[in-house]
């Protein structure tokens, strides 16, 4: 009896599951599920998520594919796209463990799962993966499933594909990868953000040394090998430029869409920017050498804001900055806002307005001028355009640190605290800005007083075209026009 019921359901899954569409197209186009655009809908040239940077499989060294087989999928060219085996192994193991410890996905298993199904975890979904499985097994080798999966694998910071991934981290082809460079990409797939070795390097490193552990289990590696490179560092080359737009992109739009980076690329989605190719052309072809300090570039943004529309019409950041939480002591770029624009505002200073600019101790505070240059009386349009800190000081201490926190709150400027104390007159915060707020602030100031949203992102569809997402360009009068029109007389004259 228990024979034949297992038959009949046996038999009608076969029947309802056999019949479902397995789409050959979704391989060849896996790679370029989503669309980055510049403000004419024009694709950015260097968008890794396009899918451009692909590589054949015959260009891939040898321990490029053994690393990845070793880590993934060690029975790969001896199953049919399902390991039995493995599915009861990790079954005891997770019954042992009382949780999922372990998967038993195959390689083509992860194929179908990232190129025709979502992330729902049901029995549905399991027999949907488990027969389009068999037929993409029929319809392809084993060489070709493997290139389009490693053409198609997330590896963190945008890259989707092992070509981008070895031009961001390595800057050079997946054809020139060694065997350390090989184990450690390998090892990065599992979890892009937990391994990745610019975040997390420790946990990069560990992880390499177990791919290296399972080469030599499979016997890909001698015993020697492995032993001197778990000794071997990961160098790094990471290209500045590659993913620099894509990845602050789709890091943008993931946490608008309340959706993780991967699940946002495969469903399709198209992101519109702001961005202006010819001023992106511009900045990226910027030689910022000078900057470095030996042969160590510091970490970086520069940001080019549309002050009609807020917009970021141009965009170049260094490796791994997330423009939202690159915070930065913002120093005298802060006077403007927190000392003088309320100053202005109340009617107790105006340009001509006379100030001393000779040394002080106030509250047991002693502020310096640069190169501990006083000029003595000057008006306050000379205070500001030569950055006096002296009288920033004075003019702070006069108008009460609460109110003048208050007053460049307006601007977007968030203070903790600790700000209690004169030297915020220097732009001394104690946990720094933005330079996104920063860059919108001086934009208000351009705008007359009107504070816009600044953003990279203008639009955002998702499958059929459905809008998901649409930047409201809402300007918000935050300053008199008066007050933006004298801030930007003196700014207009800043000798230092």
């Amino acid at each position: 009896l228990s024979l034949s019921i297992f038959t009949y359901f046996y038999i009608k899954i076969n029947r309802e599951y056999d019949n479902i569409s397995f789409d050959k197209d979704k391989l060849i186009t896996a790679s370029s599920y989503a669309e980055i655009v510049d403000n004419n809908d024009n694709l950015i040239n260097n968008s890794s998520v396009n899918g451009r940077s692909t590589i054949v499989y015959e260009k891939l060294p040898k321990h490029t594919i053994n690393a990845f087989i070793a880590i993934e999928d060690q029975s790969f060219f001896k199953h049919k796209g399902i390991n039995y085996k493995r599915i009861i192994k990790s079954i005891l193991v997770n019954i042992k463990s009382r949780y999922a410890k372990e998967g038993a996905s195959t390689i083509s298993q992860q194929l179908i799962k990232n190129t025709h199904l979502d992330n729902e975890k049901t029995i549905q979904r399991k027999l949907k993966e488990y027969f389009l499985t068999k037929k993409l097994e029929k319809n392809f080798t084993k060489e070709e499933i493997l290139e389009v999966y490693l053409n198609v694998i997330y590896f963190g910071n945008s890259c989707f594909g092992i070509e981008d991934a070895s031009q961001y981290y390595f800057s050079k082809s997946a054809e020139n990868l060694t065997l350390n460079e090989s184990a450690m990409l390998a090892g990065l797939i599992k979890s892009p953000k937990l391994y990745s070795p610019i975040e997390n390097y420790d946990e990069c490193l560990k992880r390499r040394n177990l791919v290296l552990k399972q080469m030599q289990k499979c016997n890909f590696i001698s015993k020697n090998i492995e032993k001197e490179l778990v000794k071997t560092p990961i160098k790094l080359s990471v290209n500045p430029i590659v993913n620099s737009i894509e990845k602050t992109a789709i890091n943008i739009a993931s946490r608008k869409l309340k959706l993780d980076e991967k699940t946002l690329i495969k469903n399709r989605t198209k992101i519109k920017t702001y961005i202006d190719i010819n001023l992106q052309k511009f900045i990226d072809d910027l030689d910022l050498s000078i900057f470095e300090y030996g042969a160590v570039m510091p970490e970086y943004a520069i940001i080019v804001e549309d002050n009609k529309t807020g917009g970021i019409v141009a965009l170049r950041t260094s490796n791994n900055v997330d423009l939202q939480n690159m915070k930065r002591q913002p120093a005298s770029c802060l006077k403007p806002f927190l000392v003088y624009a309320p100053a202005f505002d109340n009617g107790s200073i105006n340009l001509m307005t006379k100030i001393d600019d000779s040394p002080i101790t106030l509250n047991d505070y002693t502020p310096h001028n640069a190169g501990n240059k006083y000029e003595g009386n000057i008006c306050i349009k000379q205070a500001l355009s030569n950055s006096s800190n002296v009288c920033a000081t004075k003019l702070l201490n006069a108008n009460t640190i609460d109110k003048a926190k208050n007053f460049a709150s307006k601007f977007g400027f968030i203070f903790s605290k600790e700000d209690n104390h004169l030297a915020l007159a220097l732009g001394s915060m104690h946990n720094g800005c933005n330079l996104l707020t920063l860059t919108n602030a001086y934009s208000t100031l351009a705008n007359l007083g009107f504070k816009n949203n600044i953003s990279l992102i203008k639009n955002i569809y998702g499958k059929n075209n459905l809008q998901l997402f649409n930047n409201k360009e809402n300007k918000e009068k935050i300053i008199s026009s008066e007050t933006a029109f004298l801030l930007t007389e003196c700014l207009k004259e800043c000798s230092r």
